[in-house]
């Protein structure tokens, strides 16, 4: 099982000219079920990408699957429940 995470440490992050700015990634490999709670979400967007398995998401009272190749967008301040499997 593997799991890799990062976030940028450059302090308080500002607007910048730049279209997209990673502050924090993630990547999980041979994760057998891994699950998220987020009430309130997070202050910024987070993009999932399904390289291969599934993503359960529930949005408001939704259950929707993904699979190999999709991707989902989490506004800021949007509940964020979902697992990986």
């Amino acid at each position: 099982m593997y799991f890799y995470s990062g976030k940028l440490s450059l302090g308080k992050c500002t607007e910048t000219d730049r279209f997209i700015f990673v502050n924090d990634f993630g990547y999980c490999q041979d994760y057998s079920t891994m699950s998220t709670y987020r009430e309130s979400g997070r202050a910024d967007y987070q993009l999932i990408y399904v390289k291969h398995g599934a993503l359960t998401i529930y949005e408001q009272g939704k259950k929707h699957s993904l699979t190999s190749g999709d991707i989902c967008l989490f506004r800021p301040n949007e509940p964020q429940i979902y697992t990986i499997s």
